[in-house]
């Protein structure tokens, strides 16, 4: 018999498992702080439509997932930061992701609303676009000059994504802060 609460994870041969180091040139690590990757719901995903339900209908941007965070910790340290779909990536590297913040001044415009309004956590999520990025005959975005477009606003410290009777929904907050939207 085993007493309770040894530990016995080496006895049985079971060990830590710590993922791989991101490979992609200028990624920091995986996504921080419970953010998720995106993973928006299709029309064509869906088993059953939701009839009678109010749902938001928007153009599919091809292009690349590309969110901009905000999180205050539990010591008050703010952190902000720019992710892909599942890799955070250096705010002082070159790359379209950066870009697009840097562009839009999104870091700075998200610090000023979250203190604004007392907010510890907030992911603004959106598509990048253009310059070749998933450059196809059919994909008319990757032809057009790098942009973002913002789609939906999570909210890590509640696990959900911002409904649209929510005042951090995206809409909301892009036009607080004169981000472009999905069509």
């Amino acid at each position: 018999p085993v007493e309770i609460g040894r530990e016995i994870a080496a006895d049985i041969g079971v060990t830590h498992y710590e993922p791989p180091l991101a490979q992609e040139l200028h990624a920091k690590g995986t996504l921080p702080f419970g953010i998720g990757k995106t993973d928006e719901c299709r029309l064509e995903a869906l088993d059953v439509v939701p009839w009678g339900e109010l749902v938001d209908v928007s153009l599919k941007v091809d292009g690349k997932s590309t969110s901009f965070y905000w999180h205050v910790d539990e010591d008050g340290v703010e952190h902000r930061g720019v992710l892909g779909r599942t890799l955070e990536y250096d705010t002082d590297a070159i790359n379209d992701y950066t870009q697009n913040a840097a562009n839009l001044d999104v870091l700075n415009k998200l610090s000023y609303f979250c203190r604004k309004r007392g907010l510890r956590s907030i992911c603004v999520r959106g598509e990048s676009y253009g310059r070749k990025i998933q450059a196809a005959k059919n994909n008319p975005h990757s032809q057009l000059n790098l942009g973002w477009a913002f789609f939906s606003t999570y909210l890590p410290g509640e696990h959900r994504y911002a409904r649209n009777s929510d005042p951090l929904y995206y809409l909301n907050i892009a036009e607080e802060l004169g981000l472009p939207t999905v069509p």
